[in-house]
């Protein structure tokens, strides 16, 4: 935590550079950063849609839980079969003519 909040932003105010008036970007910058901005407004617009309607926003959020419950409830939690018997069985295999210490 002392290295993430001392010498980190001193790297990056040291290695990350501000970007050049003009400067021209590749096909692929410009792509993913149209989607990225795409991301950004959609976000913003959920957000504000989420903020504006708060009753709606907590009946989703108690049918979520409500659904979480019943499918905890009805599926199956065996990682184990039945018939385990709690032993591991474990095998090492080397040449034929090995010695002990080797």
């Amino acid at each position: 935590m002392v290295i993430s909040l001392t010498t980190t932003p001193m790297m990056c105010a040291h290695l990350l550079k501000p970007h050049r008036e003009g400067e021209q970007h590749n096909w692929f910058y410009r792509t993913s950063e149209r989607f990225f901005s795409g991301m950004v407004t959609m976000y913003r617009h959920s957000l504000a849609w989420v903020l504006d309607n708060p009753g709606l926003t907590l009946i989703v959020l108690a049918l979520t839980v409500a659904l979480n419950i019943v499918v905890i409830v009805r599926i199956p939690k065996g990682f184990f079969p039945q018939q385990d018997t709690g032993s591991a069985i474990g095998m090492v295999q080397g040449p034929q003519d090995a010695s002990f210490p080797s």
